[in-house]
């Protein structure tokens, strides 16, 4: 649906099977970089069949999708991207853990009025292997009260505090000096805090405005990101504090 402004870019491919065997391709060169116990965190919105060749309507945040050709689907057809997706990552040996919802309460509207709005999108959370870093504690959830209780009255309850469960309410955010498709703060902060420790490296594929960056800046870890766009790249310095020497101490 969106023209990022590079010749190179995923997204503009002339049917759904070619975006996901791109999608696939680039994931299969992620995973020899990832470490074994590493995780790998994937938004992707969907979108609707058109029949015309041209895009459809879609309401998302994140990844790129897909053209849809008149030969594809019907019109108005769903197309489950995020799903076939995710099977064919798992067909590429990779092992699905989470299907996180993310709601955006304050989701953009759509004109349409013969079905509803989108008001969510899909993050799916894969592993390499069936024992991997993960540091929940770092995402609970505290201030819940005294919570559920077995019927022997022991709590349920986790000290640190509660399971963030995988539905996550979390607003879109404007950002005054970057393209369209921002992502919250919030939004990377579960994955970063549970899936990397400090010290550790995080790689964002999909660099756009440089939020992974910033918030890695901000919280001890490292971070490299991919992005073709040359008009986004002062906004990543910025925001990665890029152009600013690292102090090596203090006099």
């Amino acid at each position: 649906m969106r023209d990022y402004g590079h010749p190179d870019q995923i997204g503009l491919e002339e049917t759904p099977e070619k975006y996901l065997e791109t999608m696939w391709s680039l994931f299969d060169d992620i995973k020899l970089k990832l470490k074994d116990e590493g995780n790998c965190f994937v938004n992707l919105g969907d979108t609707y069949g058109s029949g015309s060749g041209g895009p459809s309507n879609t309401c998302c945040l994140g990844i790129n999708h897909a053209l849809i050709s008149r030969e594809s689907t019907k019109p108005k057809c769903l197309l489950m991207i995020p799903q076939r997706f995710a099977w064919g990552m798992i067909e590429h040996g990779w092992i699905l853990r989470n299907e996180i919802i993310w709601h955006k309460k304050n989701h953009m509207p759509e004109s349409v009025t013969d079905r509803l709005t989108k008001s969510h999108e899909v993050i799916w959370h894969f592993v390499k292997q069936q024992k991997y870093y993960y540091d929940l504690d770092r995402i609970r959830i505290t201030g819940d009260g005294k919570g559920i209780s077995t019927h022997s009255g022991n709590s349920l309850n986790h000290e640190l505090g509660k399971n963030p469960g995988d539905v996550w309410q979390i607003n879109t955010q404007p950002y005054a000096d970057a393209h369209f498709a921002v992502f919250p703060i919030e939004l990377v902060r579960r994955p970063i805090l549970s899936g990397c420790p400090v010290g550790g490296h995080v790689l964002d594929p999909f660099g756009g405005s440089g939020t992974v960056a910033e918030f890695c800046r901000k919280n001890d870890r490292e971070c490299t990101i991919f992005e073709l766009n040359p008009e986004y790249e002062s906004l990543i310095k910025e925001r990665s504090m890029a152009n600013y020497p690292t102090l090596g101490a203090y006099v």
